[in-house]
C-alpha cells in the first residue's frame, strides 16, 4: 500500500470467526455432557469418551486457528470431524 500500513484480510478474520462461534460452541456442549449431542455417537457404535474426545478435538482446534503457524493443521483437524458428522447426518438424520 502506498501509505505503509499492512493490508487487512477481515474475510479471512470473519470466516474464522464463524467457525470458531460454530465448531466451538458444538465442542463446548459436548464437554457440557449436553445430551441431545451425545445421542449421535452410539448410533454410529462410538464410546461414550468418544464425544468427549471430539469436544476437546473441536475446542483445541478452534483456539489453534487464532495462530497462524497451527492454522492448515488446525483447518484440517476441524475439516475431518465435520466429514463424519456430514456422514452421520446423511445415515442416521431422517429427511
Amino acid at each position: 500500500m502506498a501509505d505503509g500500513t499492512k493490508p487487512r484480510n477481515y474475510p479471512l478474520w470473519i470466516s474464522i470467526a464463524l467457525v470458531v462461534l460454530y465448531v466451538g460452541a458444538g465442542g463446548v456442549a459436548k464437554l457440557a455432557s449436553v445430551p441431545y449431542v451425545h445421542s449421535s455417537f452410539p448410533k454410529l457404535g462410538l464410546p461414550a469418551w468418544f464425544g468427549y474426545f471430539i469436544g476437546v478435538c473441536e475446542v483445541l482446534g478452534c483456539i489453534a486457528l487464532s495462530f497462524r503457524p497451527l492454522r492448515a493443521l488446525a483447518a484440517l483437524g476441524i475439516a475431518i470431524i465435520m466429514v463424519g458428522a456430514t456422514y452421520y447426518h446423511a445415515v442416521y438424520t431422517p429427511v
